[in-house]
């Protein structure tokens, strides 16, 4: 026997930090554990939703969605799409209460909603996340050929800073369509006199 048979082997790297990797994939286990369980509530009581017309029991369904953040992400998403519109509005205020990052894309979408409530709470819920890209999604649905996306995004227009929507604004009281021009004029009339800033340009509604 050579003296490298009679050498012990080297103990290998679990071995040696055994209680250390058992405590981290204890961790880790739980911790996915944690993120499917709320994902699994998240479904749970979005069914829960479609099941109840009662108001304050929706009201404590929606905030039970809303106390898993991003973990609803799934549910809100198969609510917006729901048959029933009074459903897709519940989507809407638990999606205003996501990072924006994800909210955005979504109620972007619902501009587009055949409900006139889903469209206008989708519109000011934009409105209220308030980040470049909601204002721009709002900015571009104002100029949508369909009539109804534009004329939420022009209503919710009146709510963010005058100088990130006075173009957009001044713009739409320009369109072709009169419904579009009398909302406009009249987020326009909302956005200078309640004391959100005055404009840095005037508007010029014949250039």
């Amino acid at each position: 026997m050579t003296e490298s048979d009679a050498a012990p082997s080297k103990p290998s790297f679990f071995s040696r930090n055994w209680p250390t990797c058992t405590i981290a994939l204890i961790a880790i286990l739980s911790l996915a554990s944690i993120i499917e369980r709320n994902r699994i509530r998240s479904n749970w009581w979005a069914w829960r939703l479609t099941q109840t017309t009662d108001q304050p029991e929706r009201e404590y369904l929606l905030a039970c969605l809303v106390s898993v953040g991003e973990d609803s992400t799934d549910a809100l998403h198969r609510l917006a799409n729901h048959t029933d519109a009074a459903l897709r509005t519940i989507a809407v205020f638990g999606l205003q209460k996501l990072p924006a990052d994800v909210a955005v894309p979504e109620l972007s979408q619902m501009l587009n909603d055949s409900d006139e409530d889903v469209r206008l709470q989708a519109a000011t819920s934009l409105a209220f996340i308030n980040t470049p890209a909601a204002t721009t999604a709002l900015c571009r649905a104002a100029k949508s050929e369909s009539i109804l996306a534009a004329g939420a995004a022009i209503a919710a227009l009146a709510r963010p800073p005058a100088d990130k929507v006075l173009a957009a604004l001044c713009q739409a009281a320009q369109d072709r369509r009169p419904f579009l021009r009398a909302q406009a004029v009249e987020s326009l009339g909302e956005l200078l006199t309640d004391g959100k800033g005055q404009p840095a340009q005037p508007c010029d509604p014949l250039r």
